[in-house]
């Protein structure tokens, strides 16, 4: 009964705090380190070759 009511559920919420860290957050926090990179990309190869540094 005690694993009923308490263990279970207790399981079950870290399986979800789990898959809320891994897919998530996780996700989220490459995406933050991925925009930044795309953008510098982006506006490396808009700038006229005659303002690039040698």
């Amino acid at each position: 009964m005690y694993s009923a009511l308490f263990v279970r559920p207790v399981r079950a919420g870290a399986s979800l705090v789990r898959f809320l860290d891994r897919e998530v957050v996780d996700t989220y926090v490459r995406g933050a380190g991925t925009l930044p990179r795309w953008l510098g990309t982006a506006v490396r190869r808009a700038r006229p070759a005659t303002s690039r540094p040698m």
